[in-house]
Formats: C-alpha cells, structure tokens, sequence
C-alpha cells in the first residue's frame, strides 16, 4: 500500500490557507482533543464540530493554543438537520476536505430489560448515524487522495455485556466503513478505521459509575495521548483496520469466528477484569 506524504515534514511551517484541511468530530474528549493538536503540529489546518461555539481544543497536555489553525463550526450530532448544517457550512468555505476523523462516541450502559429510550437514541445517533451522515455529506469535497477515519471501538469486534446498544453501533459502524471502503475505492479515498481498546478518558469513568462492563480493564487503559498518536499514525499512513493493542484485536476477531472460544473464556476474562479494575480504582480512586 502507498504510503501519504508526512505533513510533519513538509507543511509545519505553512501558512494557514496552504495547510490541507481536516475536519474532526469528538476533538473536546480526551482522544479527540490530543487528535487535534496533533494535526495541527502535523501541518493540517483544523474545522472541528461541537455542540455551541466551543472554545478551540487544539491544546495537547501542557501544550500550546493552536490559534488560527482551528476553527469551530457548530454542530449537535445527535441531530439530523444540525449535522446537515454543518456539512454546508463547512462546504461553503471553498476547501477540499482531505482529513475527516469521527473521534465522537457516547455510551449509556443498560442490560437488555433495561434500556432507557433515550439513552438507545442518542448511542445510535451519535455513534452511528452521525458518522454516515456526515460522510456522506462531505465526500463531495472530498478529492483523490482523501482519507475517512473512523475511531471505533473493540466492542465494534467484541460483545461487550451490560453495553448491548453501544456493541451494536460499533459492529455497525465497522459494516459501514468496510463498505464505504468499497464505494470510494475507485475514487481514490482511503477508509480507515481505529478500534481502541478501553482509553483512560471521563467517558470510561462515567461508563462505569453507570455500570460498565469490567471487561474494560482486562488490559490497563491507555492514555489518550498514546491512542490519539495511533490514529495520526494512521491517517498519514492509511490502513484498514488497526486493533489498541493488536493481541486484544486478534482475539476479538477470532471470537468472533469462534464464538464458542467467548464462551469458554469469558470467566477467566471477567475475573481478569475485576482484578484489572480493582487495580484502577486503587490507584485512581471511585471514579476519579
């Protein structure tokens, strides 16, 4: 597979207007917001989407305010009109997109007799709608050599238990993107998609203060900044699936070819998980 120029190297010390633009949803969570900072240091000129006129998240820890490299456009993703909007707006501006990141996701942990109609709208809203939406919307100012990025999740390959809704907007948002992969192939577009594993982020603490699963911590969290390095990695050298950590991808996959391997391994994971967990709490407190 070709390998993209590095930005880094030739665009660092480009004026705004020479910088390829990206466009990057999610950017004020914790993997987002380093996901900005890293493109703009990469050479990209910056459009994020979030609810209001949210001050620039182009700050990486203890880094600086990207200024003019990012620019905000207001967009409410749980909202089909809010969405289309947005696309306009950020179409009126003239500029190919050659980056489009989806870092956005929500989680509202339920057992299957006790979801909550809200909290079933707004994961399949944000996590899946959105994402096709927006594509959809951009691709027309999208040129040969573009690039879509989907940040998905191991429960994109892994049912996860107590979070049900949330698994199945991410095996859902894998469907799409191997799909879209086919329909822009000939276009010269690259779809790539990102599955992390658990990110040590405000989203994973308030996923389990509502109950999550505890095989989140099967394996440690990572850092945002760790995951958010990754996916610049990819998004200057696309592939088509890339599994945080690899191993973990490995057997999420083979489970599901397999899935009587799930079954017969699912309580040396669980209790592995609730070591991992207790292990978290120790060290960062309930929640904290």
């Amino acid at each position: 597979m070709s390998e993209r120029p590095d930005p880094a190297h030739s665009l660092a010390v480009s004026p705004p207007a020479s910088r390829p633009l990206a466009v990057v949803t999610g950017a004020t969570g914790g993997i987002g917001r380093e996901v900005v900072a890293l493109l703009v240091g990469s050479g990209y000129r910056v459009t994020i989407l979030a609810r209001g006129r949210a001050a620039s998240p182009g700050v990486s820890s203890g880094g600086p305010a990207w200024g003019e490299h990012v620019t905000t456009v207001s967009c409410d993703l749980a909202r089909v009109e809010s969405i289309a909007q947005a696309a306009a707006d950020i179409a009126a501006g003239d500029d190919p997109v050659m980056l489009l990141v989806h870092c956005a996701g929500v989680i509202s942990p339920g057992q299957g007799d006790g979801l909550c109609g809200d909290g079933v709208a707004a994961q399949v809203a944000v996590n899946l709608t959105a994402p096709i939406l927006l594509t959809s919307r951009l691709l027309a100012r999208m040129p040969r050599g573009g690039h879509v990025v989907f940040v998905n999740s191991m429960a994109g390959v892994m049912p996860l238990q107590g979070s049900g809704v949330y698994a199945a907007t991410k095996f859902g948002l894998r469907g799409y993107a191997l799909s879209l992969a086919l329909d822009v192939r000939p276009r010269g577009i690259r779809v790539s998609s990102v599955f992390p594993g658990a990110v040590d982020t405000p989203m994973l603490r308030r996923e389990m203060a509502e109950g999550g699963s505890v095989l989140n911590f099967v394996s440690p969290p990572a850092a945002p900044a760790d995951v958010a390095r990754r996916i610049v990695a990819v998004c200057r050298r696309p592939r088509r699936e890339v599994f945080l950590p690899p191993l973990d991808g490995l057997f999420a996959n083979l489970c599901l070819l397999l899935p009587g391997v799930l079954r017969l391994s699912l309580p040396l994971l669980t209790r592995s998980g609730r070591r991992g967990y207790r292990r978290f709490l120790k060290r960062n407190g309930p929640h904290g």
